[in-house]
């Protein structure tokens, strides 16, 4: 996951916290980074004012990154540049493609402009898209009375993990990314199981018959990866709540003191079960913890 790493830049200082923040992942010997940068394209009929305008923006840019990975390669990070023409979220996935990336990195919030984007939402958008692990990290922490703060530009430890899952093998896949952040980290794994609360005894009874059925048939994919986690040294240890999917795993990254949560952007529906999918974008929204969503297989 670590080996291609591309890393979305607009030209503010918001966005390029994500280079300080996981510093020791682009200094890893074979990480390698890919900073990239989307330009607007020429419309069909283009005006000469505008092709100039384009040219100078391209010109800005490419100076801008140039600066921007020397200052990468002063500090030991193995890293290129790349500039793309056309929508942010295009050109992210266009690059994911072209460079063969292995993750991508970036924050939530930029500026907007001409060359500039809004990453709260172009953030949103790969990541429900990417086919490749997203770690997203604020720009912003929230503050008392609605306020916010800018994210402190220092290295984000990622010692503790909280790992959501369903219990589907689909949830699960998110298991071999957080192997690889908790080995570098030497971090924790808090696997958390959130059931939804049961207010009918013959539906619970309904529910633990399914369980008890799913557990005969085969062991839980998350209880074997979890095992598979220890043997490696890596600490892990599980939590079960119960309430609203979304609202448990934020308030639990909070008082777990979680420095990631990573967890799959789909999962399964159905009985007392919760589709991934809705509760990873309300997390994505309501929390100040990093994030790394994967997409199941």
């Amino acid at each position: 996951m670590f080996e291609r790493i591309l890393i979305p830049l607009d030209g503010s200082r918001l966005a390029e916290r994500i280079l300080v923040q996981v510093g020791k992942i682009l200094r890893r010997k074979d990480s390698e980074v890919i900073l990239v940068r989307a330009v607007p394209g020429l419309p069909e009929i283009p005006t000469v004012q505008y092709a100039a305008m384009i040219r100078q923006e391209e010109e800005v840019a490419r100076k801008y990154l140039h600066g921007t990975a020397e200052q990468l390669r002063a500090s030991g990070v193995n890293a290129r540049t790349a500039i793309l023409k056309g929508h942010p979220v295009d050109v992210i996935r266009q690059a994911v493609e072209v460079e063969n990336a292995t993750m991508i990195a970036m924050t939530t919030h930029g500026r907007s402009g001409l060359t500039r984007w809004t990453l709260g939402s172009v953030a949103e958008m790969v990541a429900r898209n990417s086919q490749v692990p997203v770690l997203l990290l604020r720009s912003f922490t929230p503050g008392p009375s609605g306020t916010t703060t800018e994210a402190r530009e220092v290295e984000a430890p990622f010692g503790r993990i909280l790992v959501p899952t369903d219990g589907s093998e689909r949830a699960d896949a998110v298991w071999s990314s957080v192997e690889e952040f908790a080995l570098l980290f030497e971090a924790e794994v808090v696997l958390l199981r959130v059931e939804a609360p049961g207010n009918h005894a013959p539906l619970d009874l309904l529910n633990s018959a399914c369980d008890i059925l799913e557990k005969s048939a085969h062991p839980s994919a998350s209880q074997s990866l979890a095992a598979k986690l220890a043997e490696k040294g890596i600490r892990v240890r599980h939590l079960v709540a119960t309430g609203d999917p979304a609202s448990e795993i934020v308030d639990r990254s909070v008082t777990e003191s979680a420095d990631l949560i990573a967890m799959t952007t789909q999962g399964r529906s159905g009985l007392s079960k919760w589709l991934l999918g809705s509760v990873a974008e309300r997390v994505l929204r309501g929390a100040s913890t990093p994030i790394l969503l994967v997409r199941a297989p």
